[in-house]
């Protein structure tokens, strides 16, 4: 009998830690998804940016595709 509970304990133990390593790896994938959404959001002011000076060195484009 004690066997088994040395052994319960260490599962128990063994499981605790994965859990606090997924929970490590979950703070972690949420920090890179913050960090991504502030680079799609920079690139998408670079964009505008690059528009603008487009327009204004060779004048607006006069098609539909050209978002606004």
């Amino acid at each position: 009998m004690a066997e088994l509970r040395a052994t319960i304990s260490s599962l128990v133990q063994i499981v605790e830690i994965h859990q606090r390593n997924f929970e490590e790896i979950v703070d972690e994938i949420r920090k890179i998804t913050v960090e991504i959404r502030e680079m799609q959001s920079e690139i998408g002011g670079l964009q505008v940016e690059n528009r603008r000076i487009l327009e204004h060195l060779f004048g607006p484009e006069d098609n539909d595709s050209t978002e606004q």
